[in-house]
């Protein structure tokens, strides 16, 4: 079937594990969340996605990083061709509400001809009230558990890594898994001003497992 027939089929959000349990840092309690993953071009995606970036700290961060993912989505559904199929995926935590928690958006090719077999965390954005900066927040980890599941994604995808760019050091130094990895090319240091980052294939279930044992309650 021609890919710009498939493009116009519009199903929605799938649900890719329901149930994911986190703690309630307040209660020390339990609470169940899905990973889902997002149509591009789909109505209720996207409203899902506008809506949640609008109700965003607007001069948060986290606010033009979602909107960003949401012209992603947005757009990328038109840009589909047979020969250069959408390489974005747009990811989520939903509470049992249906609420956003977190959104995730990777790129299949990113930067792939300085890293090799990688698969780029382009974007990762968490609800400002449960960033890792903010004191007394209800969940904590929100941003390691979605790195944790698209670490799982590049494994089972065969990738030989997981690059990202962030100029948030601490936050990737913290785990003692990822690395500055900084081609040493005029071109990139050219096109790139932000550090990237990396997770070799052989440390996926040590970070995979870290994320998880913080949600023990």
């Amino acid at each position: 079937m021609n890919i710009n027939t498939i493009s116009c089929m519009s199903f929605g959000k799938i649900t890719l594990q329901p149930g994911i349990s986190i703690k309630n840092q307040k209660t020390s309690q339990k609470e169940k969340i899905n990973f889902v993953q997002y149509e591009a071009g789909n109505e209720e995606d996207l409203k899902a996605i506008k809506y949640k970036t609008q109700a965003w700290n607007a001069g948060s961060n986290n606010y033009p990083l979602a909107k960003i993912i949401y012209d992603q989505l947005n757009t990328s559904k038109s840009t589909w061709e047979e020969d250069q199929p959408n390489c974005y995926t747009v990811y989520g935590f939903e509470n049992a509400d249906g609420d956003i928690l977190t959104l995730g958006m990777t790129d299949s090719k990113g930067e792939t001809k300085y890293f090799g077999n990688a698969l780029d965390l382009s974007l990762l954005v968490v609800d400002p009230q449960y960033c890792y900066l903010q004191e007394n927040r209800k969940y904590k980890g929100l941003g390691a558990m979605m790195t944790a599941k698209v670490l799982e994604l590049a494994k089972q995808a065969g990738k030989d890594k997981v690059i990202l760019s962030s100029c948030n050091d601490n936050f990737w130094k913290s785990s003692g898994l990822f690395q500055k990895e900084e081609p040493k090319t005029p071109e990139f240091n050219a096109a790139h001003t932000v550090p990237f980052f990396s997770i070799s294939q052989n440390k996926f279930d040590n970070y995979i497992n870290r994320a998880y044992r913080r949600q023990q309650i």
